[in-house]
């Protein structure tokens, strides 16, 4: 039987262990998908930065849903990115970059989300004993 805990912990090791795969493909996305260079940079940095929160997450850092909400920010970054760096310039974003990128951003967003909405900061057993009290030591 698994504890609230437990449960919650698998789910964040989910979530991450997903974000970590749409951070190698953004990363990857920036050889295949024909792009300019800032797109191209732009979606290296950001496929490095959202794995090392999601490995960082997925290895144990379960009480910090923080890493989680910076990954989810991330990911409404890479959705507006193609429009915030690019603009509307005649060497503007393609629209293989545009889709690429809206579709991995949603997808490291809702991943972030779902990652921190199941942080729990409680410490590793206390949902197991939730009647149990502190022990007095003679007062």
């Amino acid at each position: 039987m698994t504890t609230v805990t437990e449960n919650r912990r698998m789910q964040v090791q989910t979530a991450s262990g997903l974000n970590c795969l749409a951070a190698i493909w953004l990363f990857i996305s920036a050889f295949v998908i024909p792009g300019h260079g800032p797109m191209v940079s732009n979606n290296l940095i950001f496929g490095v930065i959202v794995f090392v929160l999601a490995v960082i997450r997925f290895g144990g850092a379960y009480e910090s849903g923080w890493l989680s909400w910076i990954n989810a920010l991330i990911g409404l970054w890479v959705i507006i990115s193609p429009w915030a760096i690019m603009g509307g310039a005649p060497n503007g974003p393609t629209q293989a970059m545009i889709v690429n990128n809206c579709i991995t951003g949603g997808v490291v967003l809702v991943l972030g989300l779902w990652s921190a909405f199941m942080t729990t900061s409680a410490p590793a057993n206390s949902l197991d004993y939730p009647n149990t009290t502190r022990p007095s030591f003679g007062r």
